[in-house]
């Protein structure tokens, strides 16, 4: 059973659909992630790999994670646990943790888990993903990561684009994603030339039409807004791949 590396839990399916993705072909040196996020396609491939976010605090979660090391991971672990066990639902304001540690819990166990970065307080029902983020770290270290704009990324020989934009409409608080415009994705993969690798949820036909779309998931989702639940697609475009890399039967490239 495949079990892909992360650092933490963040918004998104990109780490369960890995498996439905082609790897790099070979020739490639370099994943570059534009819309960094979790950096699950660069956490799970053995290469270098160049990410971009425009919301500092991930960046800034990032840099922590790849200076960290295990046994102050294992104290944070063991200092939420005990805090936990007084108070089950508490601020971590109280624990006065540096930034990236706070970033952390934030992102794993207070409300940035339904997609705030603004709540302090903890949901009692989550644990701390030690394990999983220490499996992750040596792999976290191979990523450059950057504060900006990476639709504005020109790629360089031997770069693939891992390209997996924010949806739009997307609420809560974010940093940056107020701004994301499906037309700068549109402007960096139009003038690339390396191989790509799209990925986009259910509304990826409308909202980047003429792509080889194709569908690797369906599954049922809760909806946050109005209860029940509603299906998800997830979609993946592969872009100027190179033939000898291809599948049988399957040729996608870019205007294809």
């Amino acid at each position: 059973m495949f079990v892909p590396k992360r650092l933490f839990r963040y918004s998104g399916n990109k780490g369960r659909m890995l498996q439905h993705y082609r790897p790099p072909p070979r020739g490639c040196s370099r994943i570059v992630e534009p819309y960094l996020g979790s950096g699950a396609y660069s956490l799970n491939h053995d290469l270098p790999a160049l990410g971009y976010d425009t919301d500092p605090n991930v960046v800034a979660l990032w840099h922590w994670l790849q200076e960290v090391g295990a046994e102050e991971l294992r104290a944070l672990g063991a200092l939420y646990r005990r805090a936990r066990s007084q108070t089950p639902k508490f601020d971590i304001r109280e624990l006065g943790l540096s930034q990236g540690a706070e970033l952390y819990l934030k992102i794993n166990v207070c409300s940035l888990v339904v997609g705030q970065w603004s709540s302090w307080t903890t949901y009692p029902q989550h644990e701390l993903p030690i394990r999983t983020t220490l499996r992750a770290l040596c792999a976290g270290r191979r990523v450059r990561v950057e504060h900006g704009d990476g639709s504005k990324h020109t790629p360089l020989p031997g770069d693939l684009l891992f390209v997996d934009p924010p949806y739009r409409g997307t609420s809560g608080n974010y940093v940056g994603e107020d701004s994301y415009s499906p037309a700068h994705t549109l402007a960096l993969i139009e003038g690339c030339s390396n191989p790509v690798v799209f990925t986009y949820g259910s509304t990826a036909p409308e909202t980047f039409p003429g792509l080889p779309w194709e569908v690797v998931s369906r599954r049922r989702v809760p909806n946050m807004r109005s209860g029940g639940t509603v299906e998800r697609l997830e979609h993946v475009a592969y872009l100027n791949w190179p033939p000898e890399d291809v599948p049988l039967d399957v040729f996608s490239f870019f205007g294809a």
